[in-house]
């Protein structure tokens, strides 16, 4: 009896010792559905059901309340981010999840002939309007060269936006005229005339400015643990898969306009070739 009880034992011990390896690890992510982004969603979900080794929790922040938290340590990721030198010192990124053609500058379409200026760098456009408003949002970053550039204009020429849904109502701003341009993607220019019915003379008109990169993407972000690093590079496996297959691409067309289309594909092939 005593044999079997030890034998019994021993057994249960082996099930309950494999079921504790066989439990998913747990990441809490934060996520601000207010500047969500359907392709980054759909990307996301992918490769989320291909990692059942991790049970991912999401919880809706913004993305200023996101970044404080991590840093607290409740939590342990941001989703769709952009990553930048400073977010870099205390974070690790995932590889992209979605692209987005690079940001752009507009103007106001009320703006005087502004369809003639083209500038070889952001520093000149400023220096060249010093009275153009530039209408920027608090917790957004548009990356290490326009955040260096935002810091040093005057408080005369910047206005700032706190809340939700700021793409929207940056967008109405600038065709209303009440700032006179903005940093902003073409996608979502383009989403925005579109879904108002904007006339062409009514939309906000892109500036040339040549030293702005033709895509940005947005990715997740991780504290630095060892759940986060083995997390990344298991995301990360994963993530690379999906890059060559149809549905990626397509997940990336369905949600911009067509008319950006080939820009977008001619963009990425070239990000491909590198």
């Amino acid at each position: 009896m005593s044999r079997c009880l030890s034998h019994c034992m021993l057994i249960a011990a082996f099930l309950l010792s494999g079921a504790a390896y066989a439990v998913p690890t747990k990441i809490k992510i934060y996520h601000n559905p207010s500047v969500g982004v359907q392709t980054e969603a759909l990307v996301f979900e992918a490769v989320r059901n291909l990692l059942p080794q991790y049970s991912l929790f999401e919880e809706e922040a913004s993305v200023d309340r996101a970044l404080k938290n991590v840093q607290q340590k409740d939590g342990l990721c941001v989703r769709n981010l952009l990553k930048n030198k400073e977010r870099s010192e205390y974070l690790l990124f995932s590889e992209p999840l979605t692209y987005f053609l690079g940001l752009n500058v507009y103007a106001s379409p009320k703006l005087i002939d502004t369809q003639t200026h083209t500038f070889a760098s952001l520093q000149e456009l400023f220096a060249k309007q010093p009275n153009w408003v530039l209408g920027v949002e608090k917790e957004r970053s548009y990356g290490d060269a326009i955040d260096n550039l935002i810091r040093t204009l005057p408080a005369k020429q910047l206005y700032r936006k706190d809340g939700s849904e700021n793409e929207a109502q940056m967008h109405a701003m600038l065709v209303a005229n009440r700032i006179d341009i903005l940093f902003e993607y073409p996608s979502v220019i383009a989403y925005h005339n579109s879904f108002k019915a904007l006339l062409r003379e009514n939309q906000p008109i892109a500036l040339a400015v040549t030293e702005i990169s033709p895509l940005a993407s947005g990715r997740i972000a991780c504290i630095d643990t060892p759940e986060t690093r083995a997390f990344l590079d298991d995301f990360n496996t994963q993530l690379k898969q999906l890059y060559n297959t149809s549905q990626f691409m397509e997940w990336h067309l369905n949600y911009i306009s067509p008319s950006l289309h080939a820009q977008f594909q001619h963009a990425f092939s070239l990000l491909k070739s590198n």
